[in-house]
């Protein structure tokens, strides 16, 4: 009985989110291949996490491309991205 290698696929891509700043975001990666690929998440060339799922506490910083990245050892790899654009929590000032 032989295994056959399958590069990885991405099932399930992360989506575009707009949120207000200080509440949670989470993309969503699922992918699939054999051997079964680890995902890799990564925004401004950090590694963020290695989970299928990420949740990003948001400040202002955290606006930008979050990459996913699936990889099980074979030269090619799936990857996908999600944008995600965190809105400031503004106080208007009242002059009387």
């Amino acid at each position: 009985m032989s295994l056959v290698a399958v590069a990885p696929f991405l099932n399930t891509l992360p989506t575009n989110q707009t949120v207000l700043e200080g509440n949670a975001a989470t993309f969503i990666c699922y992918a699939s291949g054999n051997p079964a690929p680890v995902i890799t998440w990564i925004k401004d060339e950090r590694v963020l996490g290695r989970e299928e799922t990420l949740t990003v506490e948001t400040d202002k910083e955290s606006s930008g491309e979050y990459l996913c990245v699936a990889d099980n050892g074979f030269n090619d790899t799936a990857n996908a991205s999600a944008y995600l654009d965190v809105q400031c929590k503004c106080e208007t000032l009242l002059y009387s």
